[in-house]
């Protein structure tokens, strides 16, 4: 993958989305906290497994759903079970990108994988989580 303008991504050594942060208003409600997404070099080489297309919808959703409240679960992000692989899963269709959250508001994805059924592939590999 290439090198995009703006705030998209820059595939190197590490991918990096666009960082901004927020913090409380203050009458003391609190606003969506952004954090800055990197793609470490293990999951940059897990997303050349897929096709470009399938690769653009990953990023588009990495994107999406992590740039903001990426420490809030929903249906489509999760904390796991302690795990080899990582604490945080985002579901994107039968995708699967998984991260971990730094004090920084740095989030690092660790994996990217798909899903068939109850089994999960990272590189065409099964893996067990």
């Amino acid at each position: 993958m290439g090198e995009e303008t703006g705030d998209q991504l820059a595939v190197g050594s590490e991918s990096i989305f666009s960082p901004w942060l927020s913090a409380h208003t203050p009458s003391g409600t609190l606003t969506t906290v952004k954090f800055e997404v990197k793609l470490v070099p293990s999951a940059d080489a897990d997303l050349d497994y897929f096709k470009v297309h399938e690769q653009k919808a990953i990023l588009d959703a990495i994107a999406k759903f992590l740039e903001v409240d990426a420490n809030v679960e929903t249906r489509r992000k999760k904390r796991l079970r302690p795990n080899p692989l990582a604490p945080w899963e985002l579901r994107i269709g039968n995708y699967r990108a998984f991260y971990e959250i730094k004090e920084d508001r740095l989030v690092r994805v660790l994996a990217i994988g798909h899903k068939e059924h109850n089994e999960l592939f990272i590189r065409g590999e099964r893996i067990e989580i």
